[in-house]
C-alpha cells in the first residue's frame, strides 16, 4: 500500500485555531512575516515609561481693530473695523505658520496660527502699528502670559488730528 503524504500545519495560534493546512515554503514566508511584524522572537522591547509626557502646543490669535471714531478707547455700536493695520507676534516661541506679521484685512481681522514643540512655554508680545493717518486709542503693545493665554485682542485707532 502506497503512503500518503502528510500536510504539515503552520503552529502559530492564528493558524491552529483556523486550521489552515499550509506547504512548507509557505510556512516559512509566514514565520518571517510575522517575526518582522513584531509577533516574533525579534520585536522590540516595551518603551520604558516617563513621568512627563509634553505636548505641542498650539496657540490662536484673533486680533481687530476698529477705528475708534469718539476715541474713547471703547469700542462701540456702529464703530466700522480697520483695515491695514499690522500686527507683529512676539517671543521666543513665536512660530506662526503664516509669518509672525501680517494685517487686519477689510474686516478688521487677524489670525495668527502658532505652534510651540514640547509645551507652552513662554509669554507672547502683540504689537499692533496704526496705519498713516491715525493714532491708537489703547494699547497697541500686549504681553500675553503663559499661565494666562487669552487669544482674542482688539485695538482702536483713530483719524489723527489734524488729518
Amino acid at each position: 500500500m502506497k503512503e500518503r503524504p502528510t500536510k504539515r500545519r503552520f503552529t502559530n495560534y492564528y493558524f491552529r485555531q483556523h486550521q489552515y493546512a499550509t506547504s512548507g515554503s509557505f510556512m516559512r514566508l509566514m514565520a518571517l512575516v510575522m517575526i518582522a511584524a513584531g509577533c516574533g522572537p525579534l520585536a522590540s522591547p516595551t518603551p520604558t515609561p516617563t513621568d512627563v509626557i509634553y505636548a505641542d502646543c498650539w496657540v490662536y490669535f484673533n486680533l481687530s481693530a476698529w477705528e475708534d471714531q469718539d476715541g474713547d478707547g471703547v469700542r462701540a455700536d456702529g464703530e466700522p473695523p480697520l483695515e491695514g493695520v499690522e500686527i507683529t507676534l512676539g517671543g521666543y516661541y513665536a512660530h506662526a505658520f503664516a509669518g509672525p506679521t501680517g494685517s487686519t484685512d477689510d474686516n478688521g481681522m487677524l489670525s495668527i496660527d502658532t505652534w510651540s514643540p514640547g509645551g507652552c512655554f513662554g509669554d507672547y508680545e502683540i504689537t499692533a502699528t496704526a496705519p498713516d493717518g491715525y493714532e491708537p486709542t489703547t494699547d497697541t503693545f500686549v504681553t500675553v502670559l503663559e499661565d494666562d493665554i487669552v487669544s482674542e485682542h482688539e485695538f482702536g485707532f483713530r483719524l489723527a488730528v489734524g488729518e
